[in-house]
């Protein structure tokens, strides 16, 4: 039976900056869609305050605006100053290059693959600790090793053993879930496109009746407008599209690396394969990287 490696046996750097990346992701995703979403209350409050006859009523939805474009501005002000995505993206990138390091020691490829590998190991996974640009505080809860007991079993094993345990428990893994992300980035991609099209067509359809009709209330239009503007917000900000095909550009070359295993015949030529296919996995995420920030 092939010993199966999970996020658990890698180093507690991978874990800590996994979890330190993904509480980032959500902070600065939530504050996001808020953001889109009281744009759409505000012009909801708005058209209704205009439509409503009541004083009273009016005043009131004038007073829950103001609120509501308060707390929209305040967490305006806390998205551009928290520095929430950049400690997004350096914490992503500080786990993605643990997982790597971490595999390359145990399945002893370069430059891992001499009598000094374990010292060198961890002098690198030093060095990208100290230049991962985040404050990544450790959490008892993900407290881990440097080097777990199954990295060190997996690292005694002969290379026949190693590549079957990263054909399995990385490679393949990482296929599978990139074939997944994939299939879920492109629907989600097409599901929020046709959202920004209806609205963007009913909007068009308000305002031929507004020619026709120039007594109707023009706040609808502005409603579906924003509303057109925020999913697209939503949509520019997710990136499905660009995601799902790079996701599945990866997982096709993830699969056609696996498929090369067959011709790995010892040490150096397993080192070889290892290399080229973190490689490949490094630049998915890379480019990943490139597209957030430009």
């Amino acid at each position: 039976m092939t010993l199966v490696i999970t996020n658990k046996d890698l180093p507690g750097l991978y874990q800590q900056s996994d979890a330190f990346s993904l509480k980032a992701q959500k902070r600065y995703v939530n504050l996001s869609r808020f953001i889109l979403l009281f744009a759409i209350l505000s012009s909801i409050l708005s058209l209704l305050s205009t439509l409503l006859c009541s004083y009273d009523v009016k005043m009131s939805l004038r007073l829950v605006l103001v609120f509501v474009l308060a707390i929209s501005t305040f967490f305006t002000f806390i998205l551009r100053h928290s520095k929430l995505e950049q400690e997004w993206y350096k914490a992503r990138s500080a786990a993605e290059s643990a997982k790597t390091i971490a595999w390359k020691f145990m399945t002893h490829a370069d430059p891992y693959m001499s009598i000094d590998g374990e010292r060198k190991y961890l002098k690198d996974l030093h060095q990208l600790m100290s230049e991962a640009g985040v404050n990544i505080v450790p959490d008892a809860s993900t407290a881990q090793r440097p080097i777990t007991d199954n990295m060190r079993l997996v690292r005694s094993l002969d290379y026949f053993q190693r590549l079957n345990i990263y054909l399995q428990s990385r490679l393949l893994e990482q296929q599978q879930w990139y074939t997944k992300k994939a299939v879920w980035n492109n629907n989600k991609g097409e599901y929020w496109y046709w959202i920004v099209i209806t609205l963007q067509v009913l909007a068009l359809i308000n305002s031929i009746a507004l020619l026709l009709n120039p007594e109707l209330p023009t706040s609808i239009i502005s409603v579906l407008g924003t509303s057109a503007a925020s999913a697209y917000g939503w949509l520019q900000l997710k990136q499905f599209k660009s995601l799902g095909q790079a996701y599945s550009s990866t997982a096709n070359e993830l699969l056609i690396i696996a498929e090369l295993a067959k011709d790995v015949k010892n040490d150096k030529q397993l080192s070889d394969y290892i290399i080229n296919a973190e490689n490949a996995i490094s630049r998915e995420h890379t480019n990943w990287i490139a597209k957030r920030v430009k």
